[in-house]
C-alpha cells in the first residue's frame, strides 16, 4: 500500500513539477554501514532510491525546501535480512558561487524517517527514526544537478534502547522536468 501511495505521488508531483520547478533525482549510495549498539557492525550493499524536493522559499540568501527519499530495500552483505527507509526532510542551501549556468551549493537534510525491516539477525527495527545529511551540489543550469552527500538514518531495535545508525555515502543526478525550457532560456540569452 505504501509503495503504491508513493508511486501515485511521484507521479501527481512530476505533472505538477512542470509549472513548479520542482526537482526529481535518482540516488545511488555505496560504503553503506548499519552501526548498531552492543553488537557487530554490519556491512549493507548498494543500492538505489528516489528523491523528490519541492522549494518553499528564499531567506536571506538560504534556499529552503521539503523533500521526500524513498530507499529501495537494502540488503546486508553478511548476514539475512533487509530494511528500508522512507525519509521527509526540509533542506537548507546557500550557493557558494553562481553563474547563469552553473552553481556549487552545499546542502543540509534534516527529517524523519518510516522504518520497515524484516528478518534481521539483531531484530526489528522501530517504524520511527531519524534522518540528516550534509553534501554539495553541482547544478547545469536548470537542467542537471548532480551532489554528494553523506547521509545518516537513526532508529532503534524494537523492544530495546540499542540504537542503530544506517550511515551511507550517496551520488544522486537529478533534473527540474521544466528545466529543459529554462535552460534553452539561459542559452538563449548569453
Amino acid at each position: 500500500m505504501k509503495k503504491m501511495f508513493f508511486v501515485v505521488l511521484c507521479i501527481t508531483l512530476a505533472l505538477n513539477s512542470y509549472a513548479f520547478g520542482n526537482l526529481y533525482q535518482l540516488t545511488a549510495d555505496v560504503n553503506g554501514k548499519l552501526e548498531i549498539d552492543g553488537a557487530v557492525d554490519q556491512d549493507v550493499k548498494s543500492g538505489f532510491s528516489l528523491t523528490s524536493e519541492f522549494p518553499l522559499l528564499k531567506l536571506k540568501g538560504f534556499d529552503i525546501g521539503i523533500g521526500t527519499e524513498y530507499q529501495f530495500d537494502r540488503d546486508l552483505s553478511n548476514s539475512a535480512g533487509n530494511f528500508r527507509f522512507w525519509n521527509k526532510y526540509i533542506t537548507i542551501k546557500k550557493p557558494l558561487f553562481k553563474t547563469k549556468m552553473h552553481a556549487m551549493t552545499p546542502v543540509l537534510k534534516l527529517g524523519v524517517a518510516s522504518v520497515e525491516s524484516s528478518n534481521l539477525t539483531f531484530g526489528k527495527l522501530d517504524e520511527k527514526g531519524l534522518f540528516y545529511a550534509l553534501g554539495i551540489r553541482y547544478s547545469l543550469g536548470n537542467l542537471a544537478y548532480a551532489e554528494i552527500t553523506m547521509s545518516v538514518n537513526e532508529a532503534e531495535i524494537a523492544g530495546t534502547s540499542n540504537d542503530v545508525k544506517y550511515k551511507k555515502l550517496n551520488f544522486t543526478y537529478g533534473t527540474k522536468f521544466d528545466g529543459l525550457a529554462k535552460t534553452k532560456k539561459q542559452i538563449d540569452s548569453f
